[in-house]
């Protein structure tokens, strides 16, 4: 099993990208998921510390 410390969330329209990381920095996930299953799988994760960021294009 993943032992994720922080879960970032690179947030989209309908896809998302997660990246976990454990307590050493390293990435333990790697994954692109959809809008509609974000919410069951990050709820079936241990808990984590969740960050969101959004990349703005101008």
């Amino acid at each position: 099993m993943m032992n994720i410390f922080l879960l970032g969330i690179d947030i989209a329209k309908n896809v998302f990208q997660l990246h976990g990381v454990n307590q050493a920095g390293k990435a333990v996930l790697k994954k692109r998921i959809t809008r509609v299953k974000l919410a069951g799988y990050v709820a079936n994760l241990p808990s984590v510390c969740e960050a969101l960021c959004q990349n703005k294009q101008e």
